[in-house]
């Protein structure tokens, strides 16, 4: 199978290298970082210069880019893509930003397929759920998992996919950001030994006396932009529902917040590095690690 990948950050890698021994994959990023280059090669992915090149002929073009630049992605595609050929809008964006999108890519006579990836992308890998809405959506479900993915339909309405996503993500971003809140204040006032202990005596299965704060704050240090970006989507996705509760905007200024300290502090997630939740709050506010 031809596939094109537009956007070859971590999402992009992934399905890049679990994809491309089997089949033909191409590839397009913005960003031109000799790394992108060197990881595609890697990979078995042919990296090309544009979205032109990249979508070609391809019977799938993958789209996975960061949320901000989800419609502008759309666009440029929708002037390149055929009659034939499916456009799978796996981005963490709005069920109407989707719906947008979906009309942009009708314009040319293509299909575009709301596809939601339902956890992080490693260390899962291909295992990772996708859930798939759209236009024969049974079928395009039944092709990625014959390709090696693990997908299913969610049905036909383009949005609905995108809508378990953006409220799951109310919940796992929620929880990610109140746990940054709280474990970093507790560590200003030397107080955290005794929150967690009490958060492990409340819900002993989340693991708050193993490795369940480092996981959750690890997830802004790495990610921290990316996610507040997806929560804007997010908080867009509650809007739209005719509420007006304002957490999800304020869970993306956190993600935000958290990042522009790092910033502040010329800190650099290391990926290749054990995360010590303590340690960071530690480097946030200046203190000189022994």
């Amino acid at each position: 199978m031809r596939i094109a990948i537009i956007g070859f950050g971590e999402a992009g890698h992934m399905f890049g290298s679990a994809l491309a021994a089997a089949h033909h994959v191409r590839a397009y990023d913005i960003s031109t970082v000799p790394e992108i280059a060197q990881r595609a090669e890697e990979a078995g992915v042919i990296l090309e210069d544009s979205s032109d090149r990249a979508i070609g002929d391809a019977e799938l073009i993958l789209s996975l880019v960061t949320a901000d630049q989800s419609e502008q992605a759309a666009r440029i595609a929708a002037r390149i893509i055929k009659p034939g050929q499916r456009y799978l809008e796996m981005n963490s964006v709005s069920p109407d930003t989707k719906r947008k999108n979906a009309s942009l890519i009708s314009e040319s006579g293509a299909d575009l397929l709301d596809v939601a990836i339902m956890s992080p992308v490693y260390p899962a890998g291909a295992a990772v759920p996708l859930l798939v809405a759209g236009p024969d959506a049974d079928m395009v479900a039944d092709c990625l998992s014959g390709i090696g993915l693990n997908a299913r339909s969610a049905g036909t309405e383009v949005g609905r996919a995108a809508a378990i996503k953006m409220c799951r993500s109310v919940m796992i971003k929620g929880i990610e950001a109140l746990t940054a809140e709280s474990l970093l204040t507790a560590r200003h006032y030397g107080v955290e030994k005794e929150v967690l202990s009490s958060l492990h005596e409340s819900f002993p299965e989340m693991g708050w006396n193993d490795r369940a704060a480092d996981y959750l704050i690890s997830r802004i240090a790495q990610h921290g932009r990316r996610r507040a970006a997806e929560m804007r989507e997010v908080a867009l996705t509650v809007r739209e529902s005719g509420l007006q509760t304002g957490m999800a905007a304020e869970v993306a200024r956190t993600q935000d917040h958290l990042r522009d300290l790092m910033d502040d502090k010329g800190l650099e997630y290391d990926p290749a590095a054990s995360f010590d939740w303590r340690s960071f709050a530690d480097r946030l506010k200046g203190i000189r690690q022994n």
